[in-house]
């Protein structure tokens, strides 16, 4: 059981890392319309951080809402943290 959650963990984190890291949409992006891209220049991202600076949050579900009425300009922490930003592919 112990290895079967530590594999569907590993497959997650892979899953998140690898697409954006190609320049792929997760299919989630896909139908919602958005890909994480560099904000800054030709520099590589850290999408390995960006997983992980985005765990808490997803963990948190609804609460998740109530941590990020403060953010300004619409920049979450895992944007800040490694430089990279969700946008629109599709109107």
């Amino acid at each position: 059981m112990l290895v079967s959650i530590l594999l569907f963990f590993r497959v997650l984190f892979y899953y998140f890392h690898n697409y954006p890291e190609d320049g792929k949409p997760t299919l989630g992006q896909y139908i919602m319309g958005y890909k994480i891209v560099p904000t800054s220049g030709p520099q590589n991202p850290d999408f390995k951080k960006r997983v992980w600076a985005s765990l808490p949050f997803a963990c948190l579900g609804p609460f998740a809402f109530f941590f990020t009425q403060g953010i300004k300009d619409g920049v979450y922490p895992w944007d800040k943290a490694t430089q990279t930003r969700a946008v629109r592919t599709r109107r």
